[in-house]
């Protein structure tokens, strides 16, 4: 008798351990106040006193009520996942028209990518918000400062490899993608505001070359006004050459940013059904743990 209240004291000492391993660790890892982990811990207290009370036929209802929910949770996201490519590839198709030979090569280099986001993700959850904040911070700082050196995307890409070793390769492309994009966006803005100023005509002046383009775009422009006015179209505005294709490229930039809102929402809701999963297994270990310690101690 004495021998298995030994053995049952010990596995009440570490099932208290393991609830309260480093509290404020968990305390700041949980994002919760001084008031609300108090309030955690007093459910774990309770929940350790309904612990010692078990029996072993209820750990293993237990048991197989955590298996049940896990099955789930594991269906659901197969079924998020079929549906995410099934999805991603009709966009595909609709959009860019890519052979089947060239959506193989797009999955192929997505599930080559996602094994190290995740991981990458995972570390950064360790991370405070302080800290990812800097990193993110850093990590932009960088990237504007190659692109003014006039550096290439593969160029930053791999230079962010070594510098910032804890992103991602999915992580290290969106990023340069991003920021690239508001950086020349930014330029595009400085150059308009130069030209409104007047600024950018002064450039022009001391440059030659541009010089006779300009003047050569006035003649062509002038040429365009004389055949409408000959023609009695001088009061309508026909789009030019240029706006037209930049009316093309706007319409390509909204179709590309549904489908990238798309594939972020499967995503977004996969890492988090993935993130229930590990929640779900966690608990399953640590039941298991129980019943064998029971179990061992005849209890």
């Amino acid at each position: 008798m004495n021998v298995l209240s030994e053995k049952a004291k010990k596995f009440t000492e570490a099932f208290e351990h393991c609830m309260k391993n480093e509290p404020l660790a968990l305390r700041n890892a949980m994002g919760m106040n001084r008031q609300q982990f108090k309030s955690m811990q007093r459910e774990q207290k309770k929940m350790e006193e309904a612990m010692k009370k078990l029996t072993p036929v209820q750990f293993k209802l237990i048991d197989m009520l955590i298996r049940q929910e896990r099955r789930k949770v594991d269906q659901e996201v197969t079924e998020r996942t079929i549906a995410l490519n099934s999805c991603v590839n009709a966009a595909i198709t609709e959009t860019v028209d890519w052979t089947c030979d060239e959506i193989d090569k797009f999955w192929k280099v997505v599930n080559e990518m996602i094994p190290g986001d995740i991981q990458a993700r995972s570390e950064m959850q360790k991370m405070n918000e302080k800290e990812r904040v800097e990193m993110e911070a850093k990590v932009r700082e960088f990237i504007i400062e190659a692109l003014e050196a006039d550096k290439g995307v593969r160029e930053i890409k791999e230079e962010l490899k070594f510098k910032f070793p804890k992103l991602s390769s999915a992580q290290r492309t969106n990023a340069v993608k991003e920021i690239k994009e508001e950086w020349m966006e930014q330029k595009g803005a400085e150059r308009i505001a130069k030209i409104i100023s007047g600024e950018e005509d002064k450039e022009i002046e001391k440059e030659p070359v541009k010089k006779e383009v300009v003047v050569s775009e006035k003649v062509e422009k002038t040429k365009v006004a004389e055949e409408k006015i000959e023609a009695g179209m001088e009061s309508i505005a026909l789009p030019t050459i240029s706006e037209q294709i930049a009316s093309r490229l706007l319409n390509f930039k909204k179709e590309r940013e549904a489908i990238y809102k798309t594939i972020l929402e499967y995503e977004n809701f996969i890492s988090a059904k993935r993130e229930e999963l590990e929640v779900v297994k966690e608990k399953e270990k640590n039941v298991e743990k129980a019943i064998e310690l029971l179990s061992s101690a005849g209890i």
